[in-house]
């Protein structure tokens, strides 16, 4: 996942304090039915889902450490 891609999600799902299931419902609402609801995509979902999840986890630890 694109770092630009995570900052749509983030501002979708309501920005840094968002919780990390606002962050994957945002992801659910941006990707299509296929993507969002078949068997067949479910390894590249949670893929997305880990990937976003690490990069919020990243922007806030330096968001309180100040690093």
């Amino acid at each position: 996942m694109l770092f630009s891609q995570y900052l749509r999600i983030e501002r979708k799902a309501g920005g840094v304090s968002a919780s990390n299931r606002d962050i994957i419902k945002a992801i659910h609402s941006m990707m299509n039915y296929r993507g969002a609801k078949t068997r067949e995509m479910r390894v590249f979902r949670h893929i997305a889902i880990r990937d976003a999840l690490k990069y919020k986890a990243k922007s806030r630890s330096i968001l309180m450490e100040g690093k």
